[in-house]
């Protein structure tokens, strides 16, 4: 509650561009410091109102190097085929307590699909 009002309060003077209104309460902040608060409070809310709407350019994205570059995505080894997925999902409905619970612990699956048939969209399977 009081935390939602604060916050409503700050966003809502800076939406005004009211830092007077916004350091109200705190008036024994020298003006420096003061600029240097607004200025971040107002660089945060852009921000957060850009990522909300899809904007990726504050986005961090530094993991991407640390994990060997933009390129690993397009590696083939990393491609999750749809064989790969009938396995994965079949041992997990088999793994499953409510399976066991009705079927008993010898679920298998019957046979792999003979037909998969899958398309490569803009180089990624």
């Amino acid at each position: 509650g009081a935390t939602r009002g604060v916050r409503c309060f700050v966003v809502q003077r800076l939406d005004a561009n009211d830092m007077q209104g916004l350091f109200r309460y705190a008036p024994n902040l020298p003006l420096h410091r003061r600029v240097e608060i607004y200025d971040r409070l107002k660089h945060e809310v852009t921000t957060f109102r850009s990522l909300r709407a899809g904007e990726l350019q504050y986005a961090d994205m530094s993991w991407i190097e640390q994990r060997g570059g933009t390129r690993e995505a397009m590696d083939p080894k990393l491609d999750y085929t749809p064989e790969a997925l009938f396995n994965d999902a079949m041992v997990a409905v088999a793994a499953h307590p409510r399976v066991q619970d009705a079927l008993g612990d010898g679920v298998y699956a019957e046979a792999e699909p003979d037909k998969v048939v899958y398309r490569v969209h803009e180089g990624i399977a």
